[in-house]
């Protein structure tokens, strides 16, 4: 199968050009070929060892290209001529010429059940990234991997409102995680727990922490986790509550813009919450 990942236009002719434009001029040039043997020579003509030889390696190139791309009927085409070739009394070169004007007829078939779609300039950068949080977050947040990178799918694609959503469930593994870091009770699972109810609670716990005895450490710490919070309370109200209850859409700058501050809060926790 062909690898997911973007091609720009000057490959995907260049791809073509050189694997099915080449292989498909073959195809119909050895098949007159054969026709004009058999014309010449007559209906029981057959091919020789060193012609068949020949049809065989190209044959076996065309399987090759064909299943990488993940056809199924001309690979198999493939195969059976050259099986047939592989028989001297089988090498007819009416069969062969039919067999070969099957095999470029299914290829030019099958190639027109793929389909591609564009993606816009500059968005091919987010496509099938596995990393496109960094590293750290990707280590930090394994659970988050599928949904960072189907964030940058769609961002490539278009599909800016699906972008935002699997962000907002980025930011809530990064909830999460922080809720588990402060140690915050809640009377729900926190799987299972509103985003309100979690930053409350993390709130009381700031609160509780703050009427302790005082430290450096201790007043460095509240900054962070004031302004992690701070973060939180945003995303809730401007983007998670917005496209979950389904009040908007959103466009290609708002894609962009809340990947750039999830990014830069899941990089934050990351850094404070090490695996």
């Amino acid at each position: 199968m062909l690898p997911r990942k973007s091609l720009n236009l000057w490959d995907m002719i260049r791809f073509y050009a050189t694997v099915f434009i080449n292989r498909l001029s073959w195809l119909e040039l050895s098949a007159s070929r054969a026709h004009d043997c058999f014309v010449e020579k007559g209906a029981d003509s057959k091919a020789d060892k060193e012609h068949g030889g020949e049809l065989t390696r190209e044959l076996n190139a065309i399987w090759d290209a064909c299943s990488e791309m993940g056809m199924k009927a001309s690979p198999a085409m493939c195969r059976s001529l050259t099986n047939i070739l592989r028989k001297p009394e089988r090498r007819s070169y009416r069969v062969i010429e039919e067999y070969l004007r099957d095999i470029r007829s299914e290829i030019i078939q099958e190639l027109g059940e793929y389909d591609f779609t564009y993606l816009e300039r500059g968005k091919a950068g987010f496509f099938e990234q596995d990393e496109l949080f960094g590293k750290p977050v990707r280590t930090a947040f394994p659970e988050a991997k599928a949904d960072i990178k189907n964030a940058g799918n769609c961002i490539a694609a278009g599909l800016d409102t699906a972008a935002v959503f699997h962000l907002c469930r980025v930011a809530e593994l990064g909830l999460r995680a922080m809720a588990r870091h402060l140690k915050v009770k809640l009377n729900t699972p926190l799987e299972f727990s509103e985003w309100g109810k979690v930053i409350g609670a993390m709130d009381k716990k700031l609160t509780a922490i703050r009427a302790g005895p005082r430290g450096g450490k201790k007043v460095e710490a509240l900054e962070f986790y004031h302004e992690v919070l701070r973060d939180f309370n945003m995303l809730k109200d401007v983007w998670r509550n917005e496209v979950m209850h389904t009040r908007r859409d959103y466009g290609s700058d708002d894609a962009l813009d809340l990947l750039r501050r999830v990014r830069a809060l899941m990089v934050r926790l990351a850094g404070k919450f090490p695996p």
